[in-house]
């Protein structure tokens, strides 16, 4: 497969360009998009070949659980959402120390009010406040789609 270089990026430098491509778009499995109007996504290490120690060295209360030095997932979902935090920040649409502090704020809160929340629940309470906070994220749509599993019209199955 040849790549198709996005319309309007004529003007980009190969520098620029790098910043559109993504994972999925080198292996082909995806279109690489042309930059928005705010600009191309900027990344900070350009296609970095292993995540940063600072998600695995996580202390304290933000801590990730683990059984024998593993990760532990106690429902499909959990691991979706740890991906899905740690691919995002990877490709830089957010910083982790961002997601990091969201996280803290979020078991605090939780820690302060009582509430009966496992972490992965605090997890994607975070996840889902920093996405809102960099734009990333639609609340009405968010709101939609989480009535639409309450309800029974979609399923974790895919």
């Amino acid at each position: 497969m040849l790549p198709e270089r996005p319309a309007g990026t004529e003007r980009l430098s190969e520098a620029e360009l790098a910043t559109l491509v993504t994972r999925d778009s080198m292996i082909g499995v995806a279109v690489v998009q042309p930059p928005t109007a705010a600009g191309p996504l900027t990344r900070r290490h350009p296609m970095e070949p292993a995540p940063n120690r600072e998600i695995a060295d996580m202390a304290g209360a933000a801590a990730l659980p683990r059984k024998n030095g593993e990760l532990v997932f106690d429902e499909a979902w959990q691991g979706r959402i740890f991906g899905m935090t740690v691919a995002m920040s990877h490709e830089a649409c957010f910083e982790w120390r961002e997601f990091q502090a969201q996280l803290i704020a979020e078991i605090a809160h939780a820690e302060r009010e009582g509430e009966s929340t496992s972490y992965y629940e605090r997890w994607l309470h975070a996840f889902e406040a920093t996405a809102r906070d960099k734009g990333l994220l639609d609340s009405g749509a968010l709101v939609e789609r989480t009535r639409d599993f309450e309800n029974g019209r979609r399923d974790d199955v895919f």
